[in-house]
């Protein structure tokens, strides 16, 4: 069943609003299936426990002051 929603977010780009040890999870499945991520917070997270991991998993990341303008992903 999880594997079904996966594949109906194909070609989606998806976003995270804030990033901690409760969102990693879905977003390591979800970058390992090919999925178009990224991380939103307000905290510059690049630098954070997850930044290095965020940057090798393909995740973009939007921080700081500003990170909730220009949102064009597809689901949040």
């Amino acid at each position: 069943m999880i594997s079904e929603y996966i594949k109906s977010l194909k070609g989606k780009k998806i976003a995270f609003i804030g990033v901690g040890v409760s969102n990693m999870p879905i977003i390591r499945a979800f970058s390992k299936a090919g999925l178009t991520l990224s991380v939103r917070d307000v905290k510059d997270t690049s630098k954070g426990d997850y930044g290095e991991e965020l940057k090798n998993l393909g995740v973009e990341i939007i921080s700081g002051e500003d990170y909730l303008k220009g949102i064009n992903e597809d689901i949040l």
